[in-house]
């Protein structure tokens, strides 16, 4: 079983200067995405203790606040980032990679479309 702790560690050193100046925020998204994960864990799922605590990290990391803007305006001046995939959208595409084995269904469904 991993400990919350173990997760928060990780993210730290995963999320560097950001996760730290957040880390009591992330310190319960950690817990969060512990209890999450449990609720929904497969009962066959894999053993592989370090790709799910990378993703309980990387989920805990992708719930975080953004620290930088996307964009800003400063008088006439607009300024938009390039790169339109934010970190936490990077965070939680790893984790929902790593995190697959071990979960079961998402919670998506085509709803009233017809095949």
């Amino acid at each position: 079983m991993i400990a919350p702790s173990e997760i928060l560690a990780l993210a730290l050193q995963l999320g560097g200067a950001a996760a730290s100046r957040q880390q009591d925020a992330l310190e319960l998204l950690c817990k969060a995405a512990l209890a999450e994960v449990e609720a929904g864990r497969l009962p066959d799922a894999p053993g592989s203790e370090e790709a799910l605590l990378c993703g309980l990290a990387y989920l805990a990391l992708s719930r975080l606040p953004e620290e930088e803007p996307v964009s800003f305006t400063a008088g006439s001046i607009s300024v938009t980032r390039s790169n339109s995939r934010t970190r936490s959208a990077v965070y939680a595409d790893l984790a929902s990679r790593l995190l697959s084995p071990y979960v079961g269904e998402s919670g998506f469904a085509f709803l009233g479309v017809e095949g």
